[in-house]
């Protein structure tokens, strides 16, 4: 997916990994604390994958992510 992205313009990217152990929201903050260190300002485009689209939409709907994604894309991800 990377190369994709980087081969469409998008070079500025960060990955985020992340232990599968606690909880979601405890994985969002992770998520929070990492775009708000490695990304001064804007908003960021999300993709996410499975478990990964879960943290995400936790870190749009309960910790003011919605603020700073513009787009959020997952894939594979039981929303319900």
């Amino acid at each position: 997916m990377q190369a994709w992205l980087a081969a469409a313009g998008h070079t500025r990217q960060l990955s985020f990994n992340y232990a599968t152990r606690g909880s979601i929201v405890g994985m969002a903050k992770r998520l929070r604390d990492e775009i708000d260190d490695n990304v001064k300002g804007g908003r960021v485009h999300i993709v996410a994958h499975s478990l990964g689209g879960l943290v995400a939409r936790a870190y749009i709907q309960a910790l003011g992510g919605d603020r700073r994604v513009a787009t959020c894309v997952t894939m594979g991800t039981p929303h319900k």
